[in-house]
């Protein structure tokens, strides 16, 4: 599968056109049909857009699988990031920097027993 074809099935399983998705996202069709008949990529712009409307990485998109293959939930909550400020990431950075060392130090003291 390509990832025109790959673009296509993203827009199947959403319920949506990819002339819908494209133009939601500022994409200019003219531009996507020629870089597709052209067999090239479409522009790096189009392919970040893209991505994010569908919450994929470009790994995925361009070649159909993740460099990590995380579950679902976590790549939604990845994709929720856009959607806070400076501050609210780097607290949500630490805390769960915080987090994860209490994670290790549990485990740490577990293994000495």
């Amino acid at each position: 599968m390509d990832i025109y074809e790959r673009i296509k099935e993203l827009c199947k399983k959403e319920g949506i056109s990819l002339k819908e998705m494209l133009e939601k996202n500022g994409i200019v069709q003219s531009s996507y049909y020629s870089s597709q008949q052209a067999k090239r990529f479409p522009a790096l712009p189009d392919l970040v857009a893209i991505a994010k409307h569908f919450k994929v990485s470009l790994d995925f998109l361009i070649t159909g699988q993740e460099k990590y293959d995380f579950p679902q939930e976590i790549r939604l909550l990845f994709a929720e990031l856009d959607t806070l400020n400076e501050n609210q990431k780097s607290f949500l950075m630490s805390s769960l920097q915080f987090q994860i060392d209490l994670f290790k130090k549990q485990s740490e003291k577990q293994q000495d027993f």
